[in-house]
């Protein structure tokens, strides 16, 4: 399994820093365009937060985990439409089944906190795939880019 830390992230913004960056505008991992400037005030404020905080950090590598070892890609979860992404984290948000979008074999419950971590990765699962959708839809970006 792969964890996402801190220090990944800041090795990464630092590499990205280093280069010479004429554009405005960069595209985002899905995509869609995002200025220079705002993504160095984003990693400024994220750093101080996330350096100190276990819940998110854990989430990030949760989420991470969905992707590289069980499969939940980007293009899968784009395949859903009935608010499965959000229905399977309330479930595990609290402890009940009464929503689960899949067949029970899929439901794997644990501790509360493990748990609300899955649930929390779940959410980020969903908001990008809102996000997706929304940009592929409607949003055609700056000109300059």
């Amino acid at each position: 399994m792969s964890n996402v830390t801190l220090q990944d992230v800041q090795r990464g913004f630092e590499a990205w820093a280093a280069k010479p960056h004429n554009a405005k505008w960069v595209r985002r991992l899905d995509g869609t365009p995002i200025a220079n400037d705002v993504v160095v005030n984003i990693f400024e404020a994220m750093k101080g937060r996330l350096s100190s905080s276990p819940a998110a950090s854990d989430v990030l590598a949760e989420r991470q985990r969905q992707i590289e070892v069980e499969g939940w890609t980007a293009e899968f979860d784009d395949g859903y439409r009935d608010n499965e992404l959000a229905r399977a984290a309330a479930c595990y948000a609290v402890g009940v089944t009464a929503y689960w979008p899949w067949d029970l074999d899929w439901w794997k419950p644990s501790e509360r906190r493990r748990d609300l971590v899955k649930a929390a990765a779940l959410l980020i699962a969903e908001i990008e795939r809102l996000d997706r959708a929304a940009a592929g839809a409607s949003w055609e970006g700056p000109a300059d880019v």
